[in-house]
């Protein structure tokens, strides 16, 4: 017997992984067995993120800021601002799942392991959660919010929200020690990893573990190391992370768009009969977690570590609802409908700090075996069972209905801010079944603003339609060929000399040359330059020069990256070592 106890104490992981199984199967079912994707307004856009990564790595020209390959190889910045280490991982996948659709069925795997992953490691930090309990808080996690929402069709900050619980353990361990509460190297790798993903995870977690380090601090027996654990964890965490910061800091010195603005009021949380979307909750589960915000405020007292996790869930979760004036919220802060645009996000941080809570109180109840916390145990657990399950079925039935219309050949794509798409979208499940990836791209493109260099302030909408007809929709006959140093340059025959609009962007630091001399150009107001071409054959490159300053940045933080890969390595070996003698 206790040969069989050790090994499920040892292998106690086992069940948690059984459940995020169940899980990718009830997702992922409709999916596989009938070669279907839900693609949305973020799938070319993601995707697109990815073969640029692709095909800097299979052709080995690179250029760090400047997409050549995709986005219309209009020279845009994504990458660079936008979770680069996690493109280039990304696109080092791409070499291994060989169509978009296994890329997809693929990618959601490794997404729900890590986010179930991440809830077991955050909730055994706590140190007070048994297994049952464990597994049902695990369960209702991978359901909520936007951990699905990769799977529904692309959004990166289902990617966010896999990582926000690793993160959030390091939270934990400062407030449940009174010494030693900071992990320097874990947090602030966590934290770089968060950042190379999704930058707005980033600034919810620092918001999320603010008031972490207050009651850290105010408990604290050593308030001095605490304080220096915290500014080594953050420096660590800048050498990690200046690649972005340096890259977010060339982007600044240009005029830039902003993302279409969104009515924050009408995407925050809502209560609706079916668990389909990353902004519904059914009345079932908002019970659930109210119970559970106040079994950990009002034992208070018994259970601090658990009252500040209800406490933390329950404001996120209030923030991220209708009951919130967001309404008034956008008028006085416009810039969050272009920045921030979803209140319903900051449920990644409420449903992890809500859903352990449940796990710790009712591992607690269980404890006690009178009656009345029988009762409660049971109660508790019954109601969020049915409220899980219910919220399974509600999503299975989602997606399967939108895995019929991928399947209608009328629909194919099932939303999007589309500004190109063929007549046949049969065409499109042609190209996710593809092994020539890049083929998606020349029958479907979006025209999104984000990143995009303005020369005057203008309205997203607009700037949609100028870019869109400009260049997603430029179908004059332009060769393209990427160059050695990254440069990408546009090759055209024209009858006549004259003005030429090429499909390009342009920010301070890209240098245009046509036929091979500095070229003087015009901008509207999106930077798309017009040149004064000569009759005949005429070539256009432009470039993309990195500041060096900047450079020096970038290889601050790939030598960073490679000496915490070789510190790892030497601590995983010598421990090993130590086992063996």
């Amino acid at each position: 017997m206790n040969k069989i106890g050790n090994f499920f104490k040892r292998y106690e992981w086992l069940g948690p992984f059984l459940v995020m199984t169940v899980i990718i199967f009830a997702y992922l079912y409709d999916q596989v067995i009938n070669h279907s994707m839900l693609i949305f307004n973020d799938t070319p856009f993601h995707f697109g993120r990815f073969w640029e990564v692709h095909q800097q790595i299979a052709t080995g020209k690179i250029s760090y800021f400047q997409s050549n390959f995709s986005f219309n190889q209009s020279g845009r910045i994504i990458n660079a601002v936008y979770g680069p280490l996690f493109a280039l991982i990304m696109g080092s996948l791409t070499f291994i799942f060989t169509t978009w659709f296994r890329f997809q069925i693929g990618t959601s795997i490794l997404l729900i392991y890590l986010a179930g992953f991440g809830f077991y490691k955050m909730a055994k930090e706590t140190e007070q959660v048994s297994l049952p309990f464990l597994n049902l808080g695990l369960f209702i996690f991978l359901e909520l919010g936007y951990i699905p929402a990769w799977i529904q069709g692309q959004s990166m900050m289902a990617w966010g929200g896999a990582i926000v619980p690793w993160v959030l353990r390091y939270g934990i361990r400062m407030i449940k020690l009174k010494k030693d509460q900071i992990n320097v190297i874990g947090l602030a790798v966590s934290m770089a990893i968060a950042a190379q993903t999704h930058n707005l995870t980033v600034a919810m977690l620092i918001l999320a573990l603010t008031p972490a380090f207050i009651v850290a601090f105010v408990k604290s027996n050593e308030k001095k190391k605490l304080f220096r654990d915290v500014i080594f964890s953050v420096i660590i965490f800048l050498f990690l992370s200046a690649n972005i910061i340096g890259a977010l800091l060339v982007l600044k010195t240009n005029n830039i768009a902003m993302p279409v603005p969104i009515d924050l009021k009408g995407i925050a949380l809502n209560i609706t009969p079916n668990l389909v979307q990353r902004n519904h909750i059914t009345p079932l589960m908002l019970i659930v977690l109210i119970i559970t915000a106040g079994l950990a405020i009002i034992n208070f007292n018994k259970n601090k570590l658990n009252f500040w996790l209800g406490l933390g869930g329950a404001s996120f979760f209030f923030l991220s609802t209708k009951a919130f004036p967001w309404g008034i919220t956008e008028r006085l802060l416009p810039f969050l409908k272009t920045s921030f645009q979803s209140p319903s996000r900051l449920t990644v941080i409420a449903y992890p700090l809500l859903l352990v809570s449940l796990s710790i109180s009712l591992s607690s109840i269980a404890k006690r075996k009178n009656l009345r916390n029988i009762i409660l145990k049971w109660g508790i657990t019954g109601l969020a069972v049915i409220a899980s399950i219910s919220a399974l079925f509600d999503f299975q039935a989602y997606l399967h209905s939108n895995t019929l219309a991928y399947l209608d050949n009328n629909v194919v794509v099932l939303y999007s801010w589309v500004y190109k798409v063929p007549k046949s979208r049969t065409i499109i499940r042609e190209d996710m079944m593809s092994r020539n990836q890049g083929k998606l791209f020349q029958d479907l493109a979006n025209s999104e603003p984000d990143y995009l260099p303005i020369t005057k302030k203008i309205d997203s909408g607009q700037i949609v339609n100028i870019y869109g007809q400009k260049v997603v929709k430029n179908t004059d006959n332009f060769v393209r060929k990427v160059n050695k140093d990254g440069s990408l340059s546009l090759i055209w025959k024209q009858k006549k000399a004259g003005k030429k609009l090429l499909p390009i962007v342009m920010y301070k630091q890209s240098t245009l040359f046509l036929n091979r001399k500095k070229d003087r150009y015009k901008f509207e107001s999106v930077a798309i330059p017009v040149v004064q071409a000569r009759k005949g054959m005429n070539i256009a490159t432009l470039k993309f020069n990195s500041p060096i300053w900047f450079i020096i940045l970038l290889w601050i933080s790939i030598i960073s990256w490679i000496a915490l890969i070789i510190y790892k390595g030497w601590m995983f070996c010598s421990k090993k070592r130590k086992f063996l003698q």
